[in-house]
């Protein structure tokens, strides 16, 4: 892992990547339901993502849901956008 990442900025960026996925993980298998603790950084990197998946949704006329985005969350690329749109317009249209 650390040789594909390279430096410590990205190690820590991956950390909080993981130990998010990993409380998400957790809830779900287990039920209990508590309060994360992410560091600030991933939060932040969280935020954004949500917020500008809530654009391309807005945009297309569609309400934004997580549920839509099980093919990956990364809004940069064109083909998990085009999957995520279809799982929506799907959902919301019929």
């Amino acid at each position: 892992m650390l040789q594909e990442i390279g430096d410590s900025d990205a190690f820590w960026d991956e950390w909080g990547d993981f130990t998010m996925a990993l409380q998400c993980w957790l809830s779900s298998v287990t039920g209990w339901d508590w309060e994360m603790y992410l560091p600030l950084m991933t939060e932040v990197k969280y935020r954004k993502r949500i917020t500008r998946w809530e654009t391309i949704f807005a945009d297309h006329g569609l309400a934004f849901d997580p549920k839509y985005l099980i093919n990956g969350g990364n809004h940069e690329k064109p083909e998990k956008v085009a999957q995520a749109l279809e799982l929506a317009r799907k959902d919301q249209d019929g």
